[in-house]
């Protein structure tokens, strides 16, 4: 599911069940899908992550997606500046953002914490969901 038009009430309630969204820059830029859900999400607190969609079509690499997301919210909250003839003095989303979207966003989104034992005494570790990788069938 691509999360460009989610309404206030889907977003609130992913960010109370502590939902991550990933979104595809290229394929949504590309196909005329709307805003990027990433300014959405931090809006809501919630973690946006990014991906690759339709690999047969679009670049495979997260790299671009990077570079794709940072171009397009740069220019959504700058237009307002520009369109009054000036240009921007700062930018607010920064290289660190995209990483951690990627990095940081993706990793927590590709894990769950499993509780091993009973109670507050259980041992809680991290575990990588590799399911998440897999092609369907």
């Amino acid at each position: 599911m691509h999360a460009n038009t989610l309404g206030q009430e889907h977003r609130q309630a992913l960010a109370s069940a502590g939902a991550k969204v990933s979104t595809s820059p290229e394929t949504e830029l590309s196909m005329g899908m709307g805003r990027l859900a990433i300014a959405s999400c931090r809006a809501h607190r919630i973690a946006p992550t990014l991906s690759c969609d339709i690999v047969s079509l679009n670049s495979g690499d997260l790299f671009t997606q990077m570079r794709l997301a940072l171009a397009y919210l740069r220019q959504a909250e700058n237009d307002p500046v520009n369109q009054s003839g000036a240009m921007p003095e700062r930018l607010g989303w920064r290289a660190a953002d995209a990483l951690r979207w990627v990095a940081g966003n993706g990793a927590e989104a590709a894990t769950t914490t499993v509780v091993h034992g009973a109670g507050d005494r259980g041992l809680r570790r991290r575990q990588f969901r590799p399911a998440l990788l897999r092609a369907s069938s």
